[in-house]
């Protein structure tokens, strides 16, 4: 509820709007480890305790599959931010530093090819030959 994933535009997983914090996932953890402690102490303090066991551990369930959407969540929008940070700084570097991937002549370049050469162009209406008279 309070963890939003990335969200896919496609091919593509972009980063944005996910939440990289895991506040709410440890929330959920502190929550699930009330709940456990609360059953325990249901089951030497209670004298009938098979209700407040059953329902400390049902919300312990709950929480632990909240906090384990969360955790999985957060890790992957933090990875992704990481990733398109490292991707933008290559972009940045090889940009800045050593100009477009034509110019710089390194691997992959490719030599230019030359242009044709010009052809004498074909005139739209044939010469007629003019006679000295005219």
């Amino acid at each position: 509820m309070f963890v939003k994933p990335a969200e896919y535009q496609g091919d593509f997983l972009p980063p944005s709007d996910c939440t990289p914090e895991p506040v709410a996932p440890i929330l959920d953890s502190i929550l699930v480890g009330t709940h456990v402690a609360s059953a325990m102490y249901a089951k030497s303090e209670i004298q009938n305790p098979r209700a407040a066991i059953a329902f400390n551990l049902i919300g312990a369930g709950v929480w632990l599959s909240s906090a384990i959407y969360g955790f999985y969540f957060t890790t992957e929008c933090r990875n992704l931010t990481e990733l398109a940070a490292r991707n933008r700084a290559r972009r940045m570097r090889r940009t800045v530093l050593s100009g477009p991937p034509s110019a710089s002549g390194g691997p992959g370049a490719e030599e230019p090819v030359p242009a044709p050469a010009a052809a004498t162009p074909t005139p739209l209406v044939p010469a007629v030959p003019r006679s000295p008279e005219e």
